[in-house]
């Protein structure tokens, strides 16, 4: 996936935001992805980012784009 700086809306806090790369998209691909979302949001750990919240953003071609927030980490790399 790819991870971007943003910003959740309510409550209102910067997140790392994680969505499917749209050249990785395929039903194994998003299966995959969202089994993630699910171990993590799971997880309990300090050096494990929390999950925020989990959906799909809706797409004009009818599909949709898998994302989650995670807690945002300063000075994080990948």
């Amino acid at each position: 996936g790819t991870v971007w700086e943003a910003e959740q809306a309510s409550p209102r806090r910067r997140v790392a935001l994680k969505t499917l790369r749209f050249d990785g998209a395929s039903p194994e691909g998003d299966r995959r992805f969202r089994h993630e979302a699910e171990i993590l949001a799971r997880l309990r750990h300090p050096n494990v980012a929390q999950v925020f919240a989990a959906g799909v953003h809706p797409l004009a071609d009818g599909g949709g784009l898998p994302w989650y927030a995670l807690e945002y980490v300063e000075g994080a790399r990948t």
